[in-house]
């Protein structure tokens, strides 16, 4: 015979903690939008950057006239560059952590949050901010008193 154990639907200190998420699945994610927009990605980090032969081209990671850095834009090789004048080359995250000057090893997290927000998607990982209800000057208040007279707060 099975034991049935009552639960109190209210008691929330037995709860399970939230799921953690599949980190490997969102970062493909976000690679794959980030290769999806690469062109309009790239024209929002490097302004003076320009279109040549399936190459988006800029002077370093930086951002700075020139093209010494190319970056190709579709194919198999998409979001891969290469920078002739220092020899460095990377993917495309490569590329965003260090035009945001972020250390992708030590900080990945903080780079799939900036990916995500240059691609328009929101983080996975929900935030909670302390939230106030702040009565502002505009909002009015008209209170009826039981004697027939109108109550109105006043704000400071």
């Amino acid at each position: 015979m099975t034991e049935s154990v009552s639960h109190d639907p209210l008691d929330f200190n037995d709860c399970h903690p939230p799921a953690e998420h599949d980190h490997a699945a969102w970062r493909e994610d976000i690679r794959a939008a980030l290769l999806a927009r690469l062109e309009s990605v790239l024209f929002t980090l490097f302004p003076a950057g320009k279109v040549r032969r399936g190459r988006f081209t800029i002077g370093d990671v930086l951002g700075s006239p020139g093209d010494s850095l190319e970056i190709v834009l579709s194919g198999d090789k998409a979001g891969l560059w290469t920078d002739r004048e220092s020899g460095e080359g990377g993917d495309v995250f490569d590329v965003v952590a260090r035009n945001q000057r972020i250390d992708a090893r030590a900080d990945f997290q903080r780079l799939l949050t900036y990916c995500s927000e240059l691609v328009g998607r929101a983080d996975r990982t929900p935030t909670r901010s302390a939230s106030r209800d702040v009565l502002r000057p505009s909002t009015s208040w008209v209170l009826p008193r039981r004697n027939g007279t109108i109550w109105t707060p006043t704000v400071s």
